[in-house]
């Protein structure tokens, strides 16, 4: 008599899950890369959020000293997104010391006046290699629309001096770069 087998063999099973593992670990690192990506677009946004808010409040109320540092907290002229940072010296406490902010990522910016030509400047820091070179390459529009001038406060005879300067500050300790603005 003969006798006759139904079901997988063990062989077929260990193949079936061997395809599976595969295809999880694959599926990790997709999601781990659209995760890292979602993260870059939300501080590109931030950054060019921020400039655009507080490039509205530095034309409005500027001055020679750069007092319009105080009126970027009374005009709420930060996103949504960013956690400004209480200013422990101030006796009110609510007071924002509005030159510091913490957004998605745990990336910190920070504002500062600059010297002319430069109107103020933004740095954003604790940035991952790949933050740092989206930045690098963002399109942040001319002089005129944006006011965007030029990263890491460099001024240089070429672009690629600019990205060269810059992408050696991206993959230091601190991770930061400085874009000035008009």
């Amino acid at each position: 008599m003969k006798d006759l087998q139904t079901g997988r063999s063990m062989l077929e099973m260990l193949g079936v899950l061997a395809i599976v593992g595969v295809l999880t670990v694959g599926g990790f690192s997709l999601v781990s890369k659209v995760n890292s990506s979602n993260q870059t677009n939300n501080v590109v946004d931030e950054i060019s959020s921020l400039a655009a808010k507080v490039r509205t409040v530095a034309r409005d109320y500027s001055s020679s000293d750069g007092t319009f540092m105080k009126y970027i907290c009374k005009g709420k002229a930060y996103p949504d997104t960013l956690e400004c940072e209480l200013d422990s010296n101030s006796e009110d406490n609510d007071a924002c010391n509005c030159s510091s902010f913490t957004g998605s990522a745990d990336v910190s910016y920070s504002v500062a006046s600059a010297a002319y030509p430069a109107l103020f400047t933004l740095t954003a820091s604790n940035l991952t290699e790949e933050m740092c070179m989206t930045l690098l390459t963002t399109n942040w529009g001319s002089a005129s629309s944006t006011g965007f001038m030029d990263i890491s406060g460099e001024s240089t005879s070429s672009a690629t001096d600019v990205i060269a300067k810059a992408a050696a500050s991206c993959s230091g300790d601190e991770n930061s770069l400085t874009l000035k603005f008009r």
